[in-house]
């Protein structure tokens, strides 16, 4: 029997018993004069179980406070997130003289007690006393016992008054009833909470020349501790801290940590901290160390400052090329020839024979310019499936010369149309380095002209070869737009490999198979444009330790070695998060370089050394040399660089770790392939290196060298074409102020490249901090072995993060006896080669290192030590 769709069967409306949660939701409307807007029978039950709640909407409750009374987090923080709450509802007192803050906190709901807290609750500002706060939960209890007891007799004597009143009493009955049951649970957990302990792991460090970051953990938690709703730091000259500096509250419990700014450099600070419950306040810890020195590492370096300086110059260069008082040929000639009518008519005559989108579907013996553009995993491509190709010129050795051009180039596509206007007098010219420099603007322009956009990326480190002869310089850029232009399309990069397979063997010959170049870059091209995705990331804020190790190539370049999973950067490890280098710190590894043995802290100025800054290092010398499958004996010798702390971007600074000269530099033929690593040419390793952390100085350096460079060229062709002295003048003026011009940009450029500035200060013999000096500075005196790492800890990948908690397990074993006869590894070191754990020195004992201690360094050497 069909039913009708007019009158659709009506859904019965359940009388079963209602949920007290339900009720106890609407305390507040009941008993504050509202009508009660469920007309359901009343439950059987009281019982409250806590921890149990039904969870409904939040739309469902009429104000925040219902909610928090409910303890219903999901709803509390769909309340918190949308628009329409109000501060009033957040910290304002019901009808009971309670906040939001007050439930969370006396139920224990540590959770609800971090959202309200985020989204900037706070404490009862009128109960500011455990006396008032203690009389105050009484008072509400006795209350709501004396409510319940009246509707008790009420219902009892009322059993036979009409049906509708007696159902009102009761519902009043049950409200009242669980409203006890709260009050008594908040004011049991209030009379059972003790004032809090001092908060753990108390610790200062120095953030800069002005700052100090404190970072703590909760109390350690007893049976009362209660739940702690903040903290307080305070700060001071003077160790008894009378009178303060200042001193701050800390609302925020998800991040326990506080940053103490507007410090006076060079004054010494002592810092507290306390933590807050129900009961007051807790006794303050007093910070490890007890006190610190805002300052920097600059103070005590005398090298030029990178990076700001440079920025601005090279800016005020680049606007005074292109001033009009500049005298440069290639600005002036690219004014006059822009708005030629020979030159335009010559090159619509031109474009009748070639398109500018034509690309070119194979490869016929030369050098071609490709890009590719991806999305997410797809590519694009032409309709003939294949990445958008162009011609550059039929002879790669001219090409090759001017690669490095083409990667400054890569940083000023948007200027390839002027530059080609500046190089139209150039096409007659007899110089090859003009001609194929203006074949590969020409090559650019069309790809920008087909794809639509100037920027057609970054330049991938090396060119194709095949054994055609056929060269491919490939580009990479990630498109964000999904709508590419009409004649080109996306495609999945498992279709296009696939199509490029079926077409590389319907044009083989014979039984052997030449790849072409193209066909090399559908097989790599997905670990391509891996490389450029991790080339464009940046790396965590913090302070690195950085390893340099160069080759060199049958072609005479220098390669960097860099990990494949971030090659913008050295092989690197984590030391900390904290990126600022102090004075102490930075002196202390300066008084190492001009030792020679091993540092003897007793003599050393009563300035105790950062015992944590050395642990830390230690740690992360240990798992760097690990990842590079670097013997500790062989890297003894090695030494830190102590001119200068590299500075990359505003968040990442740099200790650069620097081999033995005879290791520094390996000749062709001894490159040993490190498995999670690879090469990159200098040229590219700085391209890719300052366009993830200086990019605005780079780009900018790129626009005004490629500039300059070019106007070089045109006023040397122009001194050797002219034709009488005063012509011949006029060039030579020009040519020498584009030299002058030249030459402070080369400056600048030297001034930023650290690598090179490293090499020439190692090169000179200048002595760095010896590795064995700050390794066995820590325990060189310590006889008490400690744990050995974990074979998971010493064969982290090159990315591992950095844990501070295995920086007490790194040890660097001191001595032994025959390095034939490696003392016998625990079982923890069953899986680790021994070479990493033997630094042998004749006429020691064997050992294996030890823990350093909790307290200070000096302290733990000048107290008596154990047998």
């Amino acid at each position: 029997m069909a039913l009708s769709l007019r009158d659709p069967p009506q859904r019965r409306r359940s009388l079963g018993p209602i949920s007290p949660k339900r009720l106890y939701r609407n305390l507040s409307v009941r008993l504050r004069g509202g009508a009660s807007i469920d007309q359901s029978q009343p439950s059987t039950t009281g019982k409250v179980e806590s921890g149990r709640h039904s969870r409904k909407s939040a739309a469902s409750y009429l104000s925040l406070f219902d909610a928090v009374e409910n303890e219903d987090t999901q709803a509390v923080h769909l309340m918190l997130s949308s628009a329409g709450l109000l501060k009033e509802d957040l910290n304002g007192l019901s009808s009971e003289g309670l906040v939001p803050m007050d439930v969370a906190v006396l139920t224990s709901n540590t959770p609800l007690v971090r959202i309200l807290a985020q989204a900037g609750a706070r404490d009862n500002p009128h109960l500011t006393s455990a006396e008032e706060r203690g009389s105050h939960l009484s008072g509400l209890v006795l209350e709501a016992g004396s409510r319940v007891l009246e509707l008790t007799r009420e219902v009892k004597e009322g059993f036979q008054t009409e049906e509708e009143e007696g159902s009102q009493k009761r519902r009043e009955l049950r409200v009242w009833t669980l409203r006890l049951q709260l009050y008594t649970r908040m004011r049991d957990n209030y009379q059972s909470t003790v004032a809090p302990g001092p908060p753990s792991n108390v610790a200062i460090q120095v953030t800069s020349e002005t700052s100090l970051m404190v970072t703590f953990r909760e109390p350690t938690s007893g049976p009362n501790s209660g739940v702690i709703t903040q903290y307080k730091v305070e700060w001071s000259c003077n160790e008894s801290f009378n009178p303060l500096c200042g001193w701050e509250t800390v609302h925020e419990l998800r991040v326990l940590q506080f940053s103490i700014t507007g410090l006076t450099p060079g004054l010494r600070y002592f810092v507290q901290v306390f933590a807050y419950n129900v009961k007051g306040w807790g006794p303050a810890q007093i910070s490890s160390p007890p006190s610190a020195v805002p300052s920097s590492w600059k103070e005590c370096c005398s090298m030029i400052r990178r990076r700001r300086e440079q920025e601005r110059a090279v800016t005020k260069l680049l606007e005074q090329v292109e001033e009009p008082q500049y005298r440069g040929f290639f600005i002036e000639t690219s004014k006059v020839l822009a708005p030629s009518k020979s030159l335009s008519v010559s090159r619509s005559l031109k474009q009748l024979f070639h398109s500018a989108n034509k690309f070119a579907r194979c490869l016929q013996r030369g050098v071609y310019l490709g890009t590719v553009f991806y999305h997410k995993d797809n590519i694009l491509v032409t309709a003939e499936e294949q990445i958008p190709l162009v011609e550059i010129d039929s002879c790669s050795t001219s090409v090759t010369q001017e690669l490095n051009w083409f990667v400054k180039l890569s940083c000023a596509w948007k200027d390839v149309q002027w530059l080609q206007q500046g190089m139209a007098s150039a096409l007659s010219s007899s110089s090859s380095v003009l001609q194929t420099r203006q074949k590969i603007l020409l090559a650019v322009s069309q790809l920008q002209s087909a794809l639509g956009t100037a920027d057609l990326g970054q330049v991938y480190y090396e060119p194709l070869r095949d054994q055609q002869g056929n060269m491919l310089l490939l580009t990479l850029h990630s498109y964000p737009l999904p709508q590419p232009p009409a004649p080109l399309h996306w495609t999945s990069l498992a279709s296009f490999q696939r199509s490029q397979r079926k077409s590389s063997m319907a044009t083989a010959t014979g039984l052997l198979q030449e790849l072409t170049a193209i066909d090399t870059l559908a097989a790599q091209l997905k670990e391509k444009l891996a490389y450029h995705r991790r080339s464009t990331q940046t790396t965590p804020p913090g302070l690195y330790l950085g390893f340099l190790k160069l080759y060199s190539s049958v072609e005479q370049k220098i390669q960097v070695l860099v990990p494949q999973k971030l090659p913008n950067l050295l092989c690197h490890c984590r030391v900390r998060e904290n990126k600022h280098v102090s004075r102490v710190e930075w002196e202390w590894l300066q008084a190492l370089s001009s030792q020679n043995q091993p540092v003897d802290l007793r003599s050393r100025p009563p300035e105790p050394p950062p015992s944590g800054f050395v642990r830390e290092l230690r740690a992360a010398v240990i798992q760097l040399l690990t990842q590079l499958s670097i013997p500790l004996p062989k890297a003894r010798d090695y030494r830190l660089y102590t001119q200068e702390v590299l500075q990359f971007g505003d968040s990442v600074s740099f200790l650069l770790l620097l081999p033995h000269p005879e290791d520094i530099w390996s000749a062709p033929g001894q490159h040993g392939r490190i498995n999670g690593f690879l090469t990159l040419p200098l040229h590219i390793f700085e391209l890719v290196h300052f366009s993830a952390y200086e990019s605005e100085f780079y780009s900018r350096y790129c626009q005004a060298s490629v500039l300059l460079e070019l106007d070089s060229k045109l006023s040397q062709q122009a001194l050797r074409e002219a034709l009488d002295k005063r012509e011949a003048q006029r060039a030579k003026e020009r040519h020498t102020q584009v030299m002058v011009l030249s030459q402070r940009l080369e400056e600048l450029w030297r001034e930023v490249r650290w690598i090179t500035d490293a090499l020439h200060w190692y090169r000179q013999g200048c002595c760095g901090a010896p590795l064995h000096c700050f390794m066995e500075a820590s325990v060189h005196t310590l006889d008490c072995p400690p744990p050995a790492p974990s074979s998971s800890e010493c064969s982290q990948g090159p990315d591992s993060p950095h844990s501070s908690s295995e920086e007490d397990e790194v040890f660097w074993p001191l001595c032994g006896s025959d390095s034939d006869s490696p003392p016998q590894p625990r079982s923890s070191r069953s899986q680790v080669p021994s070479r990493y754990y033997s630094l042998r020195q004749p006429g020691k004992e064997p050992c294996r290192g030890a823990r350093l201690p909790e307290r200070s360094l000096v302290e733990w050497i000048n107290g008596p030590q154990d047998s």
